[in-house]
């Protein structure tokens, strides 16, 4: 039997790491800088997520251990090449070559429940101007699962 991923853990590594380690001080952050590691820590997050579904997709006996194997082998079959055409070992460059198939992913229910409260937008921001808050929004609604497009 699998085990539990914990979503709301890997949200906070998520959310550690983009803000510098400054998790703690993110109601004080400016509103440029706080949507900026929002932006950060959730495309980490995409990431961790989709490797996940990757590791399901290929099943326990192919799938790779580490996330940047992970991202390696699906990039070289999304792309067409050998493993050893891979343009680097360079997670963002990667990444990049994954940009088609990570844009149409969508997160698990469990996964999407952890960040949901970012379509209600950043409340800091409201005084700075929408569009803050409506790309934090548009960003978490793009990846929400299908069944709750309606929402």
């Amino acid at each position: 039997m699998a085990k539990a991923i914990d979503y709301d853990s890997r949200w906070q590594i998520a959310l550690n790491n983009a803000s510098g380690g400054k998790i703690d001080s993110l109601d004080a952050m400016q509103p440029n800088m706080l949507v900026d590691v929002m932006h950060v820590a959730f495309q980490d997050y995409l990431v961790e997520c989709y490797c996940d579904h990757v590791r399901q997709e290929f099943g326990p006996a192919l799938a790779p251990g580490e996330n940047i194997g992970v991202l390696q082998l699906k990039a070289a079959l999304v792309n067409r090449w050998h493993i050893s055409d891979l343009p680097s070992a360079n997670k963002s460059k990667i990444i990049a070559a994954l940009t088609g198939e990570l844009s149409t992913f969508k997160l698990p229910e469990e996964a999407y429940e952890v960040v949901a409260f970012l379509e209600k937008g950043l409340p800091p921001l409201a005084y700075r101007g929408q569009h803050h808050m409506d790309f934090i929004i548009e960003m978490v609604k793009h990846h929400r699962p299908d069944h709750l497009a309606d929402q």
